[in-house]
């Protein structure tokens, strides 16, 4: 909770604490957020900045995917190096959940006499990632164990990717035997446990290709399938470039080449 540090990369970033809270704004519209408005980069009370817990989740999800940011708020304590004066210093972590509650990966608390007792938190457990969010809740730490333990029971995550698929596929007639087969962009989505159990896979892939192929070429598709609809299709491409044999002469072309050859003519 470096309210100075905040200030500090506020004015780094956006030349004021207003232009900067103008990037958040425009940056939280992004994501989702259509329920917030930042006016202070520290989170101090304001008349018109404001937020919610929904808001806060959608925030949340999106600073994880930030490796450092995500390193930090699972850290229980980190030391940090200054250097003037130089010195070092340990700050120890608020967020008592990275103790109490097995899978706790961060994120954040706070506290205003005016918004009370708030809490960020996120938690993983075999490759499920949840966010819970309080907001004036005088028993966090218990409210999060309790809809952790609720998430954890009944959700997990289906992951919609490319694994037991082959590296190439074969090419008839191309300069080259095969090309590489590249997937498109894979996903994931956090469903009800039974809906997760009952999503079936279908792969739709050619054996071979037939020269020419180019790069780019969609070949084929995973989709993922729950009670007859489609919930993600991941396509399928062509790595690299498979150009047509040249084709062998036939006819007085085929016999003119062979005279040359005989007698060496070009």
């Amino acid at each position: 909770s470096g309210n100075d540090a905040a200030n500090a990369a506020a004015l780094a970033l956006g030349g004021s604490q207003e232009g900067f809270a103008q990037l958040m704004n425009r940056r939280a519209a992004e994501i989702g957020m259509t329920e917030t408005n930042f006016v202070t980069p520290s989170g101090l009370d304001d008349e018109a900045h404001y937020s919610t817990a929904y808001d806060m989740a959608l925030l949340a999800r999106e600073a994880l995917k930030n490796p450092e940011f995500a390193r930090i708020a699972a850290s229980s304590t980190l030391q940090v190096e200054f250097l003037e004066p130089a010195q070092k210093i340990s700050y120890s972590n608020h967020n008592r959940l990275l103790k109490m509650y097995e899978g706790c990966i961060g994120v954040k608390t706070g506290y205003t006499k005016k918004a009370g007792r708030c809490l960020v938190s996120a938690a993983r457990r075999e490759g499920t990632t949840l966010v819970a969010v309080t907001l004036n809740a005088p028993d966090d730490w218990d409210d999060h164990m309790a809809l952790f333990d609720y998430g954890f029971a009944n959700f997990a995550t289906a992951s919609f990717h490319s694994c037991g698929l082959p590296e190439t596929l074969p090419v008839v007639g191309g300069t080259q035997g095969e090309t590489q087969l590249v997937p498109g962009e894979e996903s994931a989505a956090t469903l009800p446990l039974e809906q997760a159990q009952a999503i079936t896979r279908r792969v739709l892939l050619p054996r071979f290709l037939y020269a020419p192929v180019t790069a780019g070429e969609q070949v084929g598709e995973v989709q993922y399938w729950l009670n007859g609809e489609a919930l993600y299709r991941l396509p399928l491409f062509v790595g690299q470039n498979a150009p047509c044999l040249k084709p062998e002469p036939t006819g007085w072309k085929a016999f003119w080449g062979k005279v040359k050859g005989w007698f060496g003519w070009d």
